[in-house]
Protein backbone atom coordinates (compact mmCIF):
# COMPACT_ATOMS: atom_id res chain seq x y z
CA UNK A 1 0.00 0.00 0.00
CA UNK A 2 1.31 3.33 -1.25
CA UNK A 3 1.19 6.15 1.79
CA UNK A 4 1.09 9.64 1.78
CA UNK A 5 3.75 10.74 4.01
CA UNK A 6 4.28 14.47 6.00
CA UNK A 7 7.45 14.69 6.94
CA UNK A 8 7.25 17.79 9.44
CA UNK A 9 11.38 18.53 11.41
CA UNK A 10 13.05 21.57 10.29
CA UNK A 11 14.39 20.89 6.95
CA UNK A 12 17.55 20.06 7.43
CA UNK A 13 16.52 16.94 8.85
CA UNK A 14 14.16 15.71 6.33
CA UNK A 15 16.10 15.20 3.17
CA UNK A 16 17.60 11.90 4.33
CA UNK A 17 14.32 10.47 5.73
CA UNK A 18 12.64 12.13 2.34
CA UNK A 19 14.70 9.61 0.25
CA UNK A 20 14.10 6.40 2.00
CA UNK A 21 10.63 6.87 2.54
CA UNK A 22 10.51 7.64 -1.20
CA UNK A 23 12.10 3.94 -2.11
CA UNK A 24 9.64 2.26 -0.01
CA UNK A 25 7.22 3.75 -2.54
CA UNK A 26 5.50 6.24 -0.33
CA UNK A 27 4.60 9.99 -1.28
CA UNK A 28 6.36 12.33 0.40
CA UNK A 29 5.41 15.50 1.58
CA UNK A 30 8.03 17.96 3.04
CA UNK A 31 6.11 20.11 5.64
CA UNK A 32 7.88 21.84 8.49
CA UNK A 33 6.03 22.95 11.20
CA UNK A 34 8.96 25.42 12.51
CA UNK A 35 11.54 27.33 11.01
CA UNK A 36 14.81 27.80 12.63
CA UNK A 37 17.89 30.55 12.64
CA UNK A 38 21.05 30.48 13.82
CA UNK A 39 21.48 33.46 16.94
CA UNK A 40 24.94 35.50 15.79
CA UNK A 41 27.11 34.73 18.89
CA UNK A 42 29.95 37.51 19.50
CA UNK A 43 33.05 36.00 20.07
CA UNK A 44 34.09 37.68 23.40
CA UNK A 45 30.79 36.26 24.44
CA UNK A 46 31.17 32.86 23.34
CA UNK A 47 30.85 29.86 25.69
CA UNK A 48 33.89 27.99 25.33
CA UNK A 49 33.92 24.22 26.78
CA UNK A 50 36.75 24.79 28.56
CA UNK A 51 34.69 26.93 31.33
CA UNK A 52 31.92 23.77 31.54
CA UNK A 53 31.59 20.17 33.41
CA UNK A 54 28.73 19.43 30.77
CA UNK A 55 27.12 20.97 28.04
CA UNK A 56 23.84 19.71 26.99
CA UNK A 57 22.66 20.09 23.58
CA UNK A 58 18.83 19.80 23.17
CA UNK A 59 18.39 19.18 19.99
CA UNK A 60 20.69 18.52 16.76
CA UNK A 61 20.47 21.90 15.30
CA UNK A 62 21.97 23.08 19.12
CA UNK A 63 25.01 20.62 17.91
CA UNK A 64 25.29 21.70 14.90
CA UNK A 65 25.53 25.28 15.72
CA UNK A 66 27.49 24.96 18.39
CA UNK A 67 30.16 23.34 16.51
CA UNK A 68 29.71 25.86 13.18
CA UNK A 69 30.17 28.59 15.67
CA UNK A 70 33.32 27.18 17.56
CA UNK A 71 35.30 26.31 14.65
CA UNK A 72 34.60 29.68 13.11
CA UNK A 73 36.30 31.28 16.32
CA UNK A 74 39.09 28.22 16.42
CA UNK A 75 39.29 25.93 12.82
CA UNK A 76 41.38 23.52 15.45
CA UNK A 77 39.58 23.21 18.61
CA UNK A 78 41.07 20.98 21.27
CA UNK A 79 37.74 19.69 23.51
CA UNK A 80 38.55 19.60 27.22
CA UNK A 81 39.29 15.94 28.58
CA UNK A 82 37.10 16.92 31.43
CA UNK A 83 33.80 18.09 29.57
CA UNK A 84 31.12 16.36 28.62
CA UNK A 85 29.23 16.75 25.40
CA UNK A 86 25.57 15.12 26.39
CA UNK A 87 22.52 14.98 24.33
CA UNK A 88 18.97 13.68 25.19
CA UNK A 89 19.17 11.40 22.04
CA UNK A 90 21.52 9.56 19.55
CA UNK A 91 20.62 11.23 16.26
CA UNK A 92 21.00 14.63 18.26
CA UNK A 93 24.65 13.96 19.11
CA UNK A 94 25.66 12.69 15.12
CA UNK A 95 27.37 16.44 14.76
CA UNK A 96 29.08 15.95 17.68
CA UNK A 97 30.55 12.85 16.49
CA UNK A 98 30.74 14.22 12.98
CA UNK A 99 32.72 17.28 14.16
CA UNK A 100 35.84 14.80 14.44
CA UNK A 101 37.57 17.07 17.63
CA UNK A 102 35.20 15.98 20.06
CA UNK A 103 36.49 12.33 21.81
CA UNK A 104 33.77 9.79 21.85
CA UNK A 105 34.26 9.00 25.05
CA UNK A 106 33.14 12.46 26.16
CA UNK A 107 29.59 12.38 24.22
CA UNK A 108 27.23 11.01 26.57
CA UNK A 109 23.31 9.74 25.49
CA UNK A 110 20.88 7.28 25.70
CA UNK A 111 21.70 3.85 23.81
CA UNK A 112 20.29 3.70 20.35
CA UNK A 113 18.54 0.80 20.82
CA UNK A 114 16.70 2.51 24.02
CA UNK A 115 13.17 2.84 23.76
CA UNK A 116 13.28 6.21 25.18
CA UNK A 117 15.23 9.41 23.90
CA UNK A 118 14.83 12.05 25.81
CA UNK A 119 15.92 13.91 28.86
CA UNK A 120 14.86 11.05 31.60
CA UNK A 121 16.66 8.86 29.64
CA UNK A 122 19.50 10.63 29.67
CA UNK A 123 19.61 11.80 33.13
CA UNK A 124 19.43 8.07 34.12
CA UNK A 125 22.71 8.06 31.62
CA UNK A 126 24.17 10.05 33.95
CA UNK A 127 23.73 8.77 36.69
CA UNK A 128 24.99 5.65 35.30
CA UNK A 129 28.26 7.20 34.87
CA UNK A 130 28.56 8.95 37.77
CA UNK A 131 28.79 11.92 36.57
CA UNK A 132 29.08 15.14 38.76
CA UNK A 133 29.41 18.56 36.87
CA UNK A 134 29.23 21.36 39.18
CA UNK A 135 28.86 23.63 35.90
CA UNK A 136 26.58 23.13 33.45
CA UNK A 137 26.04 24.97 30.41
CA UNK A 138 22.25 24.52 28.25
CA UNK A 139 22.43 25.17 24.64
CA UNK A 140 19.17 25.49 22.79
CA UNK A 141 16.39 27.82 21.52
CA UNK A 142 14.76 30.32 22.65
CA UNK A 143 12.61 28.15 25.24
CA UNK A 144 11.96 24.38 26.05
CA UNK A 145 11.63 22.04 29.08
CA UNK A 146 13.20 22.97 32.18
CA UNK A 147 13.18 19.51 33.72
CA UNK A 148 16.56 18.51 32.93
CA UNK A 149 17.47 21.79 34.38
CA UNK A 150 15.85 21.16 37.26
CA UNK A 151 17.79 17.70 38.01
CA UNK A 152 21.23 19.46 37.41
CA UNK A 153 20.13 22.02 39.75
CA UNK A 154 18.78 20.12 42.77
CA UNK A 155 22.35 17.57 42.46
CA UNK A 156 23.68 21.19 43.11
CA UNK A 157 25.11 22.12 40.00
CA UNK A 158 24.68 26.25 38.73
CA UNK A 159 23.46 25.99 35.13
CA UNK A 160 23.43 28.64 32.98
CA UNK A 161 21.14 28.64 29.27
CA UNK A 162 22.84 29.79 25.64
CA UNK A 163 20.09 30.36 22.76
CA UNK A 164 21.90 29.57 19.79
CA UNK A 165 19.09 29.55 17.72
CA UNK A 166 15.11 30.78 16.92
CA UNK A 167 12.27 28.96 16.49
CA UNK A 168 9.36 29.92 14.67
CA UNK A 169 5.96 28.59 13.50
CA UNK A 170 6.37 27.70 9.67
CA UNK A 171 4.02 29.73 7.56
CA UNK A 172 2.92 27.43 4.18
CA UNK A 173 3.71 28.38 0.50
CA UNK A 174 0.65 27.88 -1.72
CA UNK A 175 2.47 24.80 -3.37
CA UNK A 176 2.94 23.25 0.60
CA UNK A 177 -0.92 23.90 1.53
CA UNK A 178 -1.93 22.39 -2.04
CA UNK A 179 0.18 19.58 -1.53
CA UNK A 180 -1.52 19.08 1.87
CA UNK A 181 -4.86 19.86 0.92
CA UNK A 182 -4.64 17.69 -2.12
CA UNK A 183 -3.17 14.46 0.27
CA UNK A 184 -6.24 15.05 2.89
CA UNK A 185 -8.60 14.25 0.51
CA UNK A 186 -8.26 10.61 1.81
CA UNK A 187 -7.26 10.91 5.39
CA UNK A 188 -6.71 7.74 6.15
CA UNK A 189 -4.06 7.15 3.97
CA UNK A 190 -2.01 10.20 5.63
CA UNK A 191 0.88 9.62 7.97
CA UNK A 192 2.15 12.53 9.75
CA UNK A 193 5.36 12.24 11.95
CA UNK A 194 5.26 15.23 15.19
CA UNK A 195 8.71 15.29 16.69
CA UNK A 196 7.58 17.96 19.09
CA UNK A 197 4.87 19.56 21.34
CA UNK A 198 5.44 23.09 19.11
CA UNK A 199 5.44 21.32 16.06
CA UNK A 200 1.89 20.58 16.92
CA UNK A 201 0.86 24.08 17.63
CA UNK A 202 2.52 25.35 14.95
CA UNK A 203 0.43 22.60 12.28
CA UNK A 204 -2.69 23.00 14.13
CA UNK A 205 -2.35 26.85 13.19
CA UNK A 206 -2.08 26.07 9.31
CA UNK A 207 -4.22 23.50 9.24
CA UNK A 208 -6.98 25.77 11.11
CA UNK A 209 -6.19 28.59 8.88
CA UNK A 210 -6.72 26.88 5.76
CA UNK A 211 -9.99 24.53 7.07
CA UNK A 212 -8.46 21.55 7.44
CA UNK A 213 -8.70 20.80 11.26
CA UNK A 214 -11.20 17.94 10.57
CA UNK A 215 -9.12 15.92 7.94
CA UNK A 216 -6.18 16.55 9.85
CA UNK A 217 -7.53 14.58 12.86
CA UNK A 218 -8.68 11.56 10.77
CA UNK A 219 -4.53 10.64 9.71
CA UNK A 220 -2.34 8.18 11.08
CA UNK A 221 0.21 9.87 13.55
CA UNK A 222 3.98 8.86 14.15
CA UNK A 223 5.76 10.45 17.35
CA UNK A 224 8.62 10.49 19.11
CA UNK A 225 7.58 10.63 22.68
CA UNK A 226 3.97 10.41 24.40
CA UNK A 227 4.19 14.14 25.74
CA UNK A 228 3.27 14.29 21.79
CA UNK A 229 0.66 12.41 21.95
CA UNK A 230 -0.81 14.37 25.31
CA UNK A 231 -0.17 17.81 23.13
CA UNK A 232 -1.91 16.62 20.20
CA UNK A 233 -5.42 15.29 21.87
CA UNK A 234 -5.55 18.42 24.12
CA UNK A 235 -5.09 20.69 20.80
CA UNK A 236 -8.07 18.65 19.21
CA UNK A 237 -10.18 18.50 22.00
CA UNK A 238 -10.24 22.03 22.19
CA UNK A 239 -10.99 21.75 18.74
CA UNK A 240 -13.94 19.71 19.56
CA UNK A 241 -11.90 17.16 17.79
CA UNK A 242 -10.65 13.67 18.75
CA UNK A 243 -7.86 11.11 16.69
CA UNK A 244 -9.96 8.73 14.71
CA UNK A 245 -6.50 6.68 14.39
CA UNK A 246 -4.09 5.46 16.87
CA UNK A 247 -1.09 6.96 17.60
CA UNK A 248 2.21 5.03 17.26
CA UNK A 249 5.39 6.16 19.25
CA UNK A 250 8.71 4.75 17.79
CA UNK A 251 12.35 6.07 18.39
CA UNK A 252 13.79 8.82 17.19
CA UNK A 253 15.44 7.40 14.54
CA UNK A 254 15.04 7.17 10.61
CA UNK A 255 14.95 3.25 10.73
CA UNK A 256 12.20 3.56 13.16
CA UNK A 257 9.87 5.90 11.28
CA UNK A 258 10.54 3.39 7.92
CA UNK A 259 10.30 -0.13 10.12
CA UNK A 260 7.27 1.69 11.55
CA UNK A 261 5.76 2.73 7.98
CA UNK A 262 6.53 -0.62 6.92
CA UNK A 263 4.22 -2.20 9.48
CA UNK A 264 1.90 -0.19 8.61
CA UNK A 265 1.78 -1.05 5.36
CA UNK A 266 1.52 -4.64 6.52
CA UNK A 267 -1.32 -3.78 8.57
CA UNK A 268 -3.57 -1.69 6.24
CA UNK A 269 -2.81 -5.07 3.48
CA UNK A 270 -3.93 -7.53 5.94
CA UNK A 271 -7.45 -6.36 5.88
Amino acid sequence: MSLSVILTRPAHRNAGLAQRVSRQGHAVINLPALTLEPTPLEAASFPLPGGYDVLVFVSSFAAQVYVDQLQRLDPHPVWPTNTLAVTVGMASAIPLYDAGFIPKANIVHPAQDSPRQDSEALWERLQELGVQARRVLVLGGQSGRQWLTDQFQQSGATVSRKTLYTRQPAVWTQAQQEAVSRALHDPKSVVMLLTSAQSVDALHAEMRRFDLLQAWAACTFIVFHERITRRLQSILRLSGLQMQQPVIECAATDDAVCQTLQSLCSLHDSF
